[in-house]
């Protein structure tokens, strides 16, 4: 049964009625606090960095585990208020002291709740804390963001996929195909390109055609990239050489 949304009153009912709008913090004590009207400013599938190195001065993350991993998969949480509230931040602090905690928060590129996700102050965030201090009643407009550990993708993170590439009524051209032999994750892949001619190794050639670009889908309904576009690999990937006649 897919949950139901009242996005009129900003209520989604197949998680206890949770508010949409809000983010719920179980840490310090506290279970499943709720900041109420509070923005999320991003969700999973946006490249944010990677913040294990900071982190790990206090805890063992997944990520740092990791060699060259320069960006990942990274959820991220945003409470902010145009006026920050005496029992709110008090809690914020106390949970902050932990440095990890669980979020609970609806996302809306997948019309899902994520149900207690583990997340860590950052440093930074953790400085803006403590600079607000006894003048937090006067601040307006702050904002303290929360990333994920990832250590629940530890599954995942340092694993290699293959990236295949569909000539889609062309031919491959190319005599080195580096995506051939798996790319790790998070690793960065250059789309190929037109061959110069039809003897060339260089890249993707149709007689009568040109490349304009690379889709998920055969028919290039799905989505689209570009000739030499760089891309980020997060799982395995088909994509089919789009053509335009000449």
């Amino acid at each position: 049964m897919a949950n139901r949304v009242d996005w009129q009153n900003a209520v989604e009912t197949a998680v206890d009625s949770r508010n949409i709008n809000s983010i719920y913090l179980t840490g310090a004590g506290y279970v499943d606090y709720e900041f109420k009207g509070v923005a999320r400013d991003s969700a999973l599938g946006w490249q944010e960095t990677v913040w294990g190195g900071d982190l790990t001065r206090s805890t063992d993350f997944v990520l740092t585990n990791i060699d060259d991993v320069d960006f990942g998969l990274v959820a991220r949480l945003e409470i902010s208020y145009k006026y920050m509230n005496v029992q709110d931040y008090k809690v914020l602090n106390e949970i902050a002291k932990q440095r990890v905690c669980f979020a609970t928060y609806y996302d809306r590129q997948t019309a899902t709740w994520v149900v207690r996700q583990e997340m860590a102050f950052t440093g930074n965030e953790l400085a803006k804390l403590h600079t607000y201090g006894s003048k937090y009643l006067g601040e307006l407009d702050v904002k303290i963001k929360l990333v994920a550990t990832n250590r629940d993708r530890a599954d995942i993170i340092g694993s290699s996929f293959t990236i295949t590439l569909n000539a889609n009524g062309g031919s491959d051209k190319r005599s080195v195909k580096p995506e051939t032999g798996g790319l790790r994750w998070s690793a960065a892949f250059k789309l190929p390109t037109e061959a110069t001619s039809s003897t060339a190794t260089d890249g993707f050639y149709r007689s009568g055609y040109h490349l304009v670009g690379w889709n998920t889908t055969a028919n290039g309904t799905g989505g689209a990239y570009l000739p030499n576009q760089p891309i980020t690999i997060w799982s395995a990937l088909t994509l089919y050489a789009q053509w335009e006649a000449n």
